[in-house]
């Protein structure tokens, strides 16, 4: 009884040591939070990207630039997204970051880390105020790939009116 007594004492005093230590942050992490100081920039203008997550954490500010005209294809290459930098959280885990933005269509704004990442979009007007040439909405490759369809297309047929019409005559290419 004796030996039972002492046992449940042992219990009851690692369980009150180990219940009393709690961690330094809440666990799991919070979900991490930005804003931009503007939805729309100018083209040359700046925002602070700006927000909130577990402390004394070290995030990696990128930008990707996709023009506001233009559809994504798949087969084609995607631009990987430019590191502007690197910004360190404060103790309350506030952070912020000056982004200068010199593409017009849309900006793609991402704050990524160990407990996760922040992806907020940003419209940049153009202002430059110059003639836009070329093909609108980016269709080069459409057209291009349209194009060269179309020369291979009249190739093969006319490689096959001719095999044709020599067999009709009695002449085989074979």
């Amino acid at each position: 009884m004796k030996r039972l007594l002492v046992s449940l004492a042992c219990l009851v005093g690692m369980l009150g040591i180990v219940g009393a230590a709690t961690p330094a942050y809440a666990y799991p992490p919070g979900t991490p939070s930005g804003e931009v100081s503007a939805a729309t920039v100018g083209a040359g203008g700046e925002v602070i990207f700006s927000g909130n997550t577990t402390p004394h954490e070290t995030l990696t500010i990128s930008v990707e630039y996709k023009s506001s005209t233009s559809t994504n294809y798949f087969w084609l290459p995607r631009k990987a997204a430019t590191v502007l930098g690197t910004v360190t959280t404060d103790e309350n885990g506030d952070w912020q970051f000056v982004v200068k933005l010199t593409q017009a269509g849309v900006a793609v704004l991402t704050a990524s880390g160990p407990s996760g990442s922040v992806t907020l979009e940003v419209t940049v007007q153009g202002s430059s105020g110059l003639a836009v040439t070329g093909i609108a909405g980016g269709k080069v490759p459409v057209m291009l790939l349209g194009g060269v369809g179309a020369v291979l297309l009249g190739a093969l047929l006319v490689f096959a009116a001719v095999r044709w019409r020599r067999r009709v005559a009695g002449v085989d290419i074979a």
